[in-house]
C-alpha cells in the first residue's frame, strides 16, 4: 500500500500545482504561465496519473499504442469542453484555444513519451530475458531431448510453442486462483449422464467415483482431486467434459470414506498413494479398462506423483501416462506458506470446509477427537495435527507432513509423467521442481510456467483450444500425444 501511495504522490502534487497556476491565471488575468505550456502539463500528469497510480508492474506494460489511445481520450474531452464552454455567458470558444489544446496534447505527449522511453526499453528487455528464462526451464536438454520416451520429447517442442500468457487483466497469482475457482463454467459440448461406482478397500473403507462412459473400448481419464475437492471440482469438471469431447471415458474419484461403519473413522489425505493405487487397479479389473491415463490436481497430484514414485515400473500396464497440475509436494513449506496473511482467504476456505464435514462426522469423530478443539482452529496445519495426523496413526503432525510428502520420491517416477507448475502459485513453492534428482528423472517433463496461479491458468487467447483453461488443455495434448506414439 505504501508502494503505491508514492506512486500516486508526484502525480498528485503536480496535478496540484498546475491546477492553481491555471486557476490563478484565469481569475487574477495574469499570465503566470502560456495556455499551450499549461496544456501540456496538465496532459502530461493527467496520463502519469494514470501510469503512476496504478502499479510499476503497469508503467512496464503501457504500450506506445496505449499511450496513444489515452491522449486521443484526452483530447477529445479538452476539445469538447471547450465548445461546452462556448455556452456559458460571456464565453466563447475560439480557434485559439483549440489550437492551444492541440498544442498542448501533442507537447504532452512527447514529454510522456521521453519519460516511458526507458521503462518501455526495460520492459521489452524483461520480457526477452523471461522469455528466455522459460525456455530454458521448459528444456529438460539441451537441443537433443534426454527422454527415453519419445513422448516427452515431442511434448517440450508443444510447450516451448505454446506457452501459457494470461490476460492483462488477469495477471496476478491470486486473481488467477480465485478466477479458476468462482468462474462459472458451462459445457454446451461435454457429457451430460454420469454413473457412481463404489469401491470397497481392503481395510474396509468405500469411495465413490462418478464415471462417464462414451465407449467401452476407449480410453480413459481417471482424476484425482485435491484437498477438500471433490469430483464437482471446477478442474475435475473440465477435464472429464474435455476428455468426453475426445471420445474418452473419464473416472472421478471422491476420496471420502462411505463406510460409516468403519470402527475407526477414515481421513484419505496427502499420503494415501497406495489406496488409490488400490481404487485405480478395482477400477481397471471391473470395467475392463484399456487404456488408463492418471491425472491428479494439488492435493491430488501429491498423491499420484507418491503412488507412481513408490511403483516404479511396476505399475498395472494399462497406464500409459499421467499429469499433474499445481502439485503439492512438500507439505511442511506449503503449510507454512498458507500460513502467510496473504493467504487469509485460501486457508479460511480450507478450515470452513474442515469443520462442515467435522460437524457432519460428529458421531464417528468424538470416541478420537477433541470436537470443541476442532471446532475453534484457525488453520490446516491444526487440522491435521488434532485430527488427521492421530487418526491416521501417525506420532504428530511433523511425521505426517514428512511421510506423506511425495518430493523424496519424484526421482523414482518411470511412467511418463507431465508436471505443470507456476512459480508464482501463492500455495505451492516452485523450487523443489528444479532440483538435480528431479531434472535428471528423464519420465518426468516438467513445464514451469512464470505465471499462472494455483490451478489458475486461464490464459488470454484460447487459439485452437475449446476454452481459455490452458493447464486443462495441456494435459489433454499430452495424453493425445501419448495415444498417437504408442498404437
Amino acid at each position: 500500500m505504501r508502494g503505491k501511495l508514492l506512486y500516486w504522490l508526484p502525480a498528485v502534487v503536480c496535478a496540484t500545482v498546475i491546477f492553481i497556476l491555471s486557476e490563478q491565471s484565469s481569475v487574477s488575468g495574469m499570465q503566470l504561465i502560456p495556455d499551450y505550456l499549461a496544456h501540456a502539463l496538465e496532459y502530461a500528469v493527467f496520463a502519469l496519473t494514470l501510469v503512476w497510480g496504478a502499479s510499476a508492474g503497469w508503467a512496464n506494460r503501457l504500450t506506445p499504442t496505449g499511450v496513444m489511445g489515452v491522449w486521443t481520450i484526452a483530447f477529445l474531452y479538452a476539445v469538447s469542453d471547450e465548445f461546452h464552454q462556448s455556452f456559458v455567458p460571456g464565453r466563447q470558444a475560439s480557434v485559439g484555444d483549440v489550437a492551444a489544446d492541440s498544442a498542448g496534447a501533442f507537447l504532452g505527449l512527447i514529454i510522456v513519451c521521453l519519460v516511458m522511453k526507458g521503462r518501455w526499453r526495460a520492459a521489452a528487455e524483461c520480457s526477452s530475458e523471461l522469455r528466455d528464462d522459460l525456455e530454458a526451464v521448459m528444456r529438460v536438454s539441451s537441443t537433443t531431448s534426454t527422454h527415453p520416451h519419445s513422448l516427452l520429447a515431442a511434448f517440450e517442442k508443444v510447450l516451448e510453442s505454446r506457452p501459457f500468457l494470461p490476460p492483462i487483466w488477469l495477471k496476478g497469482a491470486h486473481l488467477q486462483t480465485l478466477a479458476a475457482s468462482l468462474v462459472k463454467r458451462e459445457y454446451l459440448w461435454g457429457w451430460s449422464d454420469s454413473q457412481q461406482q463404489f469401491m470397497d478397500l481392503s481395510d474396509g473403507s468405500r469411495v465413490m467415483a462418478v464415471c462417464i462412459w462414451k465407449c467401452s473400448s476407449a480410453p480413459t481419464l481417471l482424476a484425482v482431486h485435491g484437498m477438500g475437492g471433490s469430483s464437482h471440482s471446477t478442474y475435475m469438471q473440465g477435464l472429464s467434459h474435455k476428455a468426453y469431447r475426445e471420445g474418452w471415458n473419464a473416472i472421478l474419484l471422491n476420496l471420502y470414506n462411505q463406510n460409516r461403519e468403519l470402527c475407526r473413522p477414515k481421513i484419505f489425505h496427502a499420503g494415501v498413494s497406495s489406496d488409490v493405487g488400490e481404487i485405480i487397479e478395482q477400477l481397471i479389473d471391473r470395467n475392463d479398462l484399456r487404456e488408463v491415463f492418471l491425472v491428479g490436481a494439488s492435493m491430488g497430484g501429491n498423491i499420484l506423483l507418491k503412488l507412481l514414485g513408490e511403483r516404479g515400473s511396476q505399475f498395472p500396464q494399462q497406464v500409459r501416462a499421467a499429469a499433474v497440475i499445481s502439485p503439492l509436494v512438500d507439505l511442511l513449506t506449503s503449510a507454512r506458506i498458507l500460513e502467510k496473511p496473504s493467504n487469509f482467504l485460501f486457508q479460511h476456505h480450507f478450515v470452513k470446509n474442515f469443520k462442515k464435514r467435522i460437524r457432519e462426522q460428529s458421531v464417528e469423530l468424538d470416541r478420537f477427537a477433541d470436537l470443541d478443539i476442532l471446532m475453534n482452529i484457525k488453520t490446516v496445519r491444526e487440522y491435521d495435527q488434532f485430527l488427521t495426523a492421530p487418526l491416521s496413526g501417525f506420532r504428530d503432525v511433523s511425521e505426517y507432513y514428512r511421510a506423506a510428502s511425495s518430493q523424496p520420491f519424484l526421482k523414482d517416477v518411470r511412467v511418463p509423467t507431465l508436471l505443470l507448475h507456476s512459480r508464482d502459485d501463492p500455495l505451492i513453492p516452485w523450487e523443489p521442481f528444479m532440483l538435480p534428482e528431479v531434472r535428471s528423472n528423464r519420465s518426468l517433463l516438467v513445464g514451469l510456467m512464470s505465471a499462472g496461479g494455483h490451478l489458475g491458468f486461464i490464459e488470454r487467447d484460447r487459439q485452437q483450444d475449446v476454452d481459455r483453461r490452458w493447464a486443462e488443455n495441456r494435459v489433454i495434448d499430452f495424453f493425445r500425444f501419448s495415444r498417437n506414439l504408442t498404437t
